[in-house]
């Protein structure tokens, strides 16, 4: 029952008073739910929405919401729903839209409900925990032939490791704490070696064994072996990753110009050899980071729940029938690092279009320039938004200054250099041809200036900051601003 909380693999981290708490919205919940009438009733009311939807012409469906429209289509033609929450839905709809609103049966309902969602809302405040342990009587384990379930070979195995890595020694106990400890004991030299070779990968673009899947016989040879053993065996003696990525961005291999010249491109095209600095895509988490940092939105908040950031509507009800809506934040979530958007297995923020399919485990994006990236830096929400705060930061900057000196300083915050003139007359033409546009269509404008949730400050002349955003947005969209060099 999806009223109650979940039993194992799930242990509550909750405290006595959380408990307490919750304990008593149970109460309330269970007393609303006997007041409205219990099981008897919902089935009544079930039935007659049920009724309902059935009787609906086509053109009163045609004026239902789309989820509902859905819905409502299962009930005529008899299907059953596919998710537990999709007839409450349908119910609650019902109860509030169709339902004659002085039924006998409506307060009580509505009681229940707000007593059922109150829980929930104490119900997701409680923190939870997945847990694992090991089996009272551990299942055998046998070799097969030729990975045949039926065609067992030989004795039951024991938990070990094999005898290539040298076995777990004797005063491990043979289960998953036993594995951890020789995970990180100096018997195990390779879990410093893959750490610090994905270290390298985030800084170069690519590891110094450039297959971080695969350090065995099948896995590429590093290209430089005597630096993996000295910065795995320096991160061995600490475990400390910020010193490490220290001693690699401040040596001399990675303050190295970027810039290929035709030999180089000739003798070492994927700068295998690091006879330059590194040169790649970013990841589309990083560019959407690197949009807020420079137009002042971030929030650097640290830890706690993640957060629903901009995003098309209906695309959770879609893949999830209607079972799941998304709850898109507000405020300064909106504008929260990355690292803590919320991710379904099933359907990754759009605007992560390099993301892993996560139907199994990677470890290395996928560099891209497909034209989705063009698309999303021109019409995503947070892109938009964040080329106007960054408009208005380098207004802020100088209230009195010229469009040319404003986009000038968008320039520094974002590519962190100076504009040549080729460039800046090439904006300012842009800017020119966006502010007339705008000043010919005003609510060309507004709209533009609507998208997002920061308002226009007062004071400041809405075309001007139009046009100023646009030109934000060309800054955004330069390959030098979406590129690590």
């Amino acid at each position: 029952d999806f009223r109650f909380l979940p039993s194992d693999p799930v242990m509550s981290l909750a405290t006595p008073e959380q408990e307490q708490e919750f304990a008593r919205f149970q109460e309330a919940e269970a007393k609303a739910y006997e007041a409205f009438g219990g099981k008897e009733a919902e089935k009544r009311l079930n039935a007659e929405t049920r009724q309902w939807a059935v009787g609906l012409t086509e053109e009163q469906i045609n004026k239902l919401p789309s989820l509902i429209h859905g819905l409502v289509g299962r009930s005529r033609y008899g299907k059953d729903f596919q998710a537990p929450m999709q007839l409450p839905k349908l119910r609650d709809y019902y109860a509030n839209h169709a339902a004659a609103q002085d039924a006998d049966w409506l307060p009580t309902y509505r009681a229940w409900i707000d007593a059922m969602k109150a829980r929930m809302v104490q119900q997701k405040a409680m923190p939870l925990v997945m847990v694992m342990r090991d089996r009272t009587k551990p299942a055998p384990i046998q070799v097969h032939d030729r990975g045949l379930y039926s065609a067992p070979v030989g004795d039951p195995l024991e938990p070990d490791l094999p005898e290539a890595l040298g076995g777990l020694p004797e005063d491990l106990p043979r289960n998953r704490l036993g594995l951890a400890r020789w995970i990180v004991s100096e018997a195990n030299p390779l879990t410093a070696r893959v750490l610090v070779n994905r270290l390298w990968q985030e800084i170069f673009g690519k590891g110094i064994v450039k297959t971080p899947e695969d350090f065995g016989l099948q896995g590429a040879a590093p290209s430089h072996p005597e630096l993996l053993d000295h910065l795995a065996a320096n991160y061995r003696t600490h475990w400390d990753t910020k010193a490490i990525l220290r001693e690699i961005v401040t040596s001399a291999t990675y303050r190295q110009s970027s810039a290929v010249s035709p030999r180089l491109a000739e003798i070492d095209p994927e700068n295998r050899l690091l006879s330059r600095g590194p040169r790649f895509r970013l990841p589309a988490m990083l560019i959407r980071d690197q949009a807020l940092a420079a137009s002042g939105l971030v929030n650097r908040a640290m830890f706690g729940p993640p957060v629903y950031p901009y995003q098309p509507p209906g695309l959770w009800e879609d893949i999830s029938f209607a079972q799941f809506e998304y709850p898109q934040s507000t405020g300064k979530d909106l504008y929260r690092r990355s690292l803590y958007s919320f991710f379904r297995r099933t359907l990754a923020p759009p605007n992560m279009f390099d993301n892993a399919n996560r139907q199994a485990c990677s470890v290395k994006i996928s560099r891209t320039n497909t034209p989705l990236q063009a698309l999303t830096l021109l019409n995503d929400p947070v892109f938009v938004e964040a080329a106007r705060a960054l408009a208005l930061r380098a207004i802020d900057h100088d209230p009195q200054a010229k469009p040319r000196a404003v986009i000038g300083r968008m320039i520094e915050l974002l590519l962190l250099r100076e504009a040549d003139e080729r460039e800046m007359t090439v904006l300012e033409a842009a800017y020119e041809r966006e502010r007339l546009h705008f000043e010919k269509n005003g609510k060309d404008a507004a709209e533009y200036l609507g998208i997002g949730e920061i308002p226009v400050p007062d004071g400041v002349d809405p075309i001007h900051l139009a046009a100023l955003a646009s030109v934000g947005q060309t800054i955004m969209n330069l390959d030098e601003a979406m590129t690590k060099e």
